[in-house]
């Protein structure tokens, strides 16, 4: 409920309260003694209390709505209790009846004031008709004015003028309060909602930004190295990832490259792939062989990073290009595949998460590699895109792919898969980070 409507009811209720205690002492005090009207007054004076305390106590807020704000019900109760006010004495002399009636039929309603107008009118109708038949010339020819003149005095009239002037005034102030303060609100609300979207244009810009240096840390999309020739496709789920792709020239024969899955999405996971970037050029070029890379950067990482509580996955690859081989190992990745020469290998070694614990061992797959071979060095995120029908790519489909495109070019593998992949998503962008390395010898 707004504030303003919350002004006006509790405005309404004890203005009610206050009116209703001085009409039943003002009849109390005269000469009117009707136990039924002081029976009425005094169940008024209760009900006033009453409907107070359910206003405040905001009880019946999402029930009978329309008859508690728009204040349908409290009004009624005031005419019925005017009504039998005027049934019995047959006068409206009292500014005391006037004011409350005036007062509490204006500060109920809402900010609608077509609504007190109609409120007032049905009352002063109601009034003088039952003013009317206490004088028992209900059913006889009678003028409606000139019957009703006995009854309405000039004092009456002008008091009911004075009142619902009063009414009216404090009305239109409470009204032009509250557009005032509104408008100060939506000032406010407009200088706050343009400080926001100038902070998020600079966040986006900032964004963009830190996606371009990601992005050109990277391999290039496409490149060769002494026979072997590279291409690779990185796709951030929003501006920055969480996937890496590292590539590196051992000596003039050996080369080791890796693609890196940290936990998370967005900027978080951005920063963590910049820390597994640092440290794992730490160990690169030092370790014999790829999984003692894996051992070193793991240890090294938990040491300093473990209260982050992030992790990542990593599969990397070393080609000797003079043996002719190949040396695998992974830390909590998907199995990666390759075509060697007419065979067809999956490549995949158990091992935790890197960070997790401070002690692991990740074991080590070698492979002789043929004349005509084709890697495919991927994150989850390839294969864990889902189509309209909510339907996941799946490792089946992607393996499936992947040999029937074994034969094309890094660049070709790599502009088939994103369009086969923009094809089967439901969305307009991905879900989840995607990185593909493909390596192949050159033809």
């Amino acid at each position: 409920m707004e504030p303003y409507s919350i002004y006006k009811y509790r405005l309404s209720n004890i203005t009610r309260i206050l009116f209703s205690f001085l009409t039943f002492f003002f009849f109390h005090q005269s000469n009117v003694k009707n136990p039924k009207l002081l029976l009425i007054l005094g169940m008024h004076v209760s009900f006033s209390f009453i409907w107070l305390f359910f206003v405040e106590s905001k009880i019946f807020i999402n029930r009978f709505r329309l008859f508690l704000w728009r204040g349908l019900l409290p009004i009624s109760v005031d005419i019925l209790v005017l009504g039998a006010i005027v049934s019995v004495t047959g006068i409206i002399q009292s500014p005391f009846l006037v004011g409350f009636f005036i007062l509490t039929g204006i500060s109920s309603v809402s900010e609608d004031n077509r609504f007190g107008i109609y409120t007032i009118s049905l009352s002063i109708l109601i009034i003088l008709s039952l003013g009317l038949l206490h004088s028992n010339q209900a059913l006889q020819n009678i003028n409606l004015f000139t019957g009703a003149l006995p009854f309405i005095s000039l004092e009456t009239l002008f008091i009911t003028l004075f009142w619902l002037s009063v009414g009216l005034i404090v009305n239109h102030l409470i009204i032009i309060g509250f557009v005032k303060r509104s408008m100060e609100e939506n000032r406010n609300a407009l200088s706050a909602k343009e400080k926001s979207q100038a902070l998020l244009g600079k966040i986006k810009k900032d964004l963009t930004l830190a996606g371009k240096i990601q992005k050109n840390l990277m391999p290039e999309k496409t490149f060769s190295y002494k026979g072997l020739d590279f291409s690779t496709w990185f796709e951030p789920a929003s501006e920055i990832g969480g996937d890496t792709i590292g590539f590196y020239r051992i000596d003039e024969e050996r080369v080791r490259f890796y693609i890196a899955d940290a936990t998370g999405h967005g900027i978080q996971a951005a920063l963590l792939t910049m820390l597994i970037r640092s440290e794992i050029s730490e160990f690169i070029f030092k370790e014999k062989k790829v999984n003692e890379v894996l051992e070193k950067f793991n240890e090294s990482y938990y040491n300093k990073y473990y209260q982050l509580n992030y992790f990542c996955s990593i599969a990397i690859v070393e080609i000797d290009i003079r043996k002719g081989k190949l040396t695998y190992s992974s830390g909590g990745h998907p199995a990666q595949f390759m075509a060697n020469g007419k065979n067809w290998i999956t490549l995949f070694v158990p091992g935790k998460l890197l960070g997790l614990q401070k002690k692991s061992i990740y074991n080590l797959i070698e492979v002789d590699l043929k004349s005509d071979f084709a890697l495919f060095l991927f994150s989850d995120g390839l294969f864990e895109e889902f189509s309209k029908s909510r339907e996941m790519y799946g490792e089946e489909r992607l393996e499936k792919d992947f040999k029937e495109v074994r034969s094309l070019s890094p660049l070709e593998i790599c502009q088939f898969m994103q369009e086969n992949l923009n094809n089967f998503r439901s969305g307009k962008g991905f879900s989840d980070d995607i990185s593909l390395l493909v390596c192949r010898n050159s033809k």
